[in-house]
């Protein structure tokens, strides 16, 4: 289980899970990775991870950017 970035929600993530399966967010378009404050870090740590809604409103929001710029 994982933390929502957006709204400290718990969700499994595959990555972190270890999963050899791909995660359930990659069936979305990618958003710009958001590097942890710990290069340290395992790999499945180094980003922000979102739940499905936060996920979804920001795919919303980028799209939305995209069409004004």
């Amino acid at each position: 289980m994982v933390e929502c970035t957006g709204c400290k929600a718990q969700f499994t993530c595959g990555v972190a899970a270890g999963s050899t399966a791909a995660c359930w967010c990659q069936a979305h378009p990618p958003l710009m990775p958001s590097p942890s404050k710990s290069a340290s870090a395992p790999q499945a740590q180094r980003f922000s991870c979102f739940c499905p809604s936060c996920l979804q409103t920001l795919l919303a929001f980028a799209a939305d950017k995209s069409a004004i710029d």
